[in-house]
Formats: structure tokens, sequence, C-alpha cells
């Protein structure tokens, strides 16, 4: 991730690249589990997958929130144009690859399991569907957020109401419109981003405990209760203290090794743009014709992830090729330089 000053942040590349992952895996698992493929480890997948939504799209909220106030806030305000042309870049991607997602799943329902109907397609304005409400939530926080009534609020306060919006917003089937159920969920993370970009060096330093207490949490008390709001609270604190410990951890990282490099994670989170918007056509895809061929197991599991990962990049790197790649991840600076970069 490049700041204002144009230095690149290699551990929030580093984070994205982990997260990224995880959003994949947790795909990958979901589609396994629904289709049956790896019935002899279903116990131990189920725990996995419900470890990742924990805290996955927590911390990929957190790391846009702290892209959002490090690169577009400026003390005098909101650097308006540049957030202009991301908010217009985020619509353009999120309406293609809705509309994308949405037409192959309804043309090919008859092989896919599909629960996207015309009028899915026709309310995506105001009703996502698919992996993609992730870029509408971004859309919705982007604009809240430029308010600067919204920014001058307590920062405490606003954390407090947020995290208490957070927990509860599980305990209400209000999703759908406008993402609800989601915002309400993530915006505590996504305003997470600006304490982390606060204070960085002083919270990096309990980075362990953070993590550690959370992961405690998860294995001892997850799942353990009746009450919903004891549940849901126990829940948004496992994904505070991992994706919020993830974050420290990868900053304190960077300090104690810095001149070395984590390329793998950070390749993956240069390139998580690509991979997040295309790889649940391959997932799917994979899922479909591995159940037909009745591969399964660890082997389906993996082929299915790995794939789901390298591919969406192969299919980017083409597009470089071919000079279509901002057409298709940067709409807003193809049409305005009428060329690829």
């Amino acid at each position: 991730m490049e700041t204002t000053t144009g230095k690149r942040e290699k551990w929030i590349d580093v984070l994205k690249g982990f997260a990224i992952l995880c959003v994949v895996m947790g795909h990958t698992l979901d589609g396994v589990l629904g289709k049956g493929l790896y019935t002899s480890a279903e116990d131990v997948l189920i725990r996995a997958y419900d470890f990742i939504y924990v805290f996955h799209m927590p911390l990929f909220m957190l790391v846009s929130g702290y892209i959002f106030f490090k690169v577009y806030v400026r003390e005098d305000g909101i650097r308006t144009e540049k957030l202009r042309r991301q908010i217009m870049n985020l619509l353009c991607l999120y309406f293609l690859f809705s509309l994308l997602y949405g037409l192959l799943k309804f043309g090919f329902s008859a092989f896919v399991s599909s629960d996207v109907g015309l009028s899915d397609i026709l309310l995506i304005p105001i009703r996502p569907i698919g992996p993609y409400w992730y870029l509408y939530t971004m859309i919705l926080f982007y604009l809240l957020f430029s308010f600067e009534a919204v920014r001058r609020i307590n920062s405490c306060f606003l954390l407090i109401l947020l995290f208490a919006l957070s927990t509860v917003s599980k305990m209400f089937d209000i999703d759908g419109f406008f993402a609800i159920n989601r915002v309400l969920f993530l915006a505590f993370f996504f305003l997470m981003g600006k304490i982390i970009v606060d204070y960085i060096e002083k919270c990096s330093v309990f980075a362990g405990v953070y993590f550690v207490v959370a992961i405690a949490l998860f294995i001892v008390l997850y799942g353990n209760y009746e009450s919903k709001i004891v549940y849901y609270i126990v829940k948004s604190i496992i994904a505070f203290g991992v994706s919020g410990g993830l974050a420290l951890i990868a900053y304190r990282l960077e300090k104690w090794f810095a001149g070395r490099k984590c390329n793998l994670l950070e390749f993956l989170g240069e390139h998580s743009l690509e991979i997040y918007l295309l790889h649940v056509f391959f997932t799917t895809g994979f899922l479909t014709v591995f159940d037909k061929l009745h591969i399964d197991g660890l082997l389906g599991l993996l082929l299915i992830f790995i794939l789901s990962v390298i591919l969406p990049m192969v299919a980017a790197w083409i597009l470089k090729k071919i000079k279509l790649y901002d057409l298709v991840f940067r709409p807003v600076s193809y049409i305005k330089t009428g060329k690829n970069k």
C-alpha cells in the first residue's frame, strides 16, 4: 500500500496477502462443506470455517479503514478529488462484477448451486449479491467518514457505540437491502483502522497479548453459549482481538525484521484486488467440476484453493499483456487516460 508520500507500507501488503488467503479458503471451505466433498474431516473443516469467518472480513475492513484514514484524510480535511476517483472506481467494479456474477449464476443455475434470480440482478444497486457486498460496504464507509461531522465525533465514544452495534447486528435478520447487517457489524472495524493510524506505535507493544487472548477465547468459549447476546459479544471480542492482533503483529515484525522481505504474502497483498474480484468464478467452477468428477478429500480442497488464488493473477497478467488491465480493474483511470498505464 502506498501512502500520500508514495512510500509503500509492506506490512499492510502482508496483511492483505494473509487476509485474501483466508477469504479464498473460507469460500473454498464453504463450497466443499456444502457439496459434502470432504466428509471424513467435516468437524475439523467446520471448526476452521468458523474461525476464519470470525475474523477475516473484520481484518480486511480494518486494513481498508487504515488505508482510508492514511491516504485520503489529512489534517486540513479530505483529499476530495483522490477520494472521488476511488469511490467512482469502486462503484464501477461493484456493478461490473456483480452483474457478471449474477448473470453467470443465473445462466448456469442448472450446473451450479445458485440462489440468484432475475430480481436479484435487478436489485444490485440496493441489495448486494455474492462476495461483492464488501465493495458496497466500502463505498458506504468511504462516503460516511468523508463527512467532517462524523470524523469530529470523539473516537472513543464512536468506537464504543459501533462495537455495541457490531455485537447486536447479528442478532437480527436485517441483512439484504443496503447491506445493513454487514455495515453495522463492520463499521467498528473500519474505524479501528483510524486507531491503528493514530496509535500504532503504542498499541503494537501489546500485539501478542491481543492475539493470544483472542485465540484462547475462541478455543475455550466460542460456540458454548445458549444466550445469543453472550455468544455475539464473545464473537465480537474474538474478531477484535484476532484482527487487531494480526495487524499489530505484522507492524511489529516489519520493525524487527527491517530490510527483510516476506515475498509471498507481500506479492499476494499487491494482487489482492484481482484475487478478490475473480476468485469466486474459479472456486465455483472447480467445485462443480470436482463434484462431477468425484475429486474429493484433502486433494480436492487444496487444488480448488490453490487454483483459485493463482488463476486470478494469471488472468490479470494476461489482461495487462493485452492492455485491458485498467479497463477491468481501474476503469476510472482507463476512461480518464484513454490508455493502459
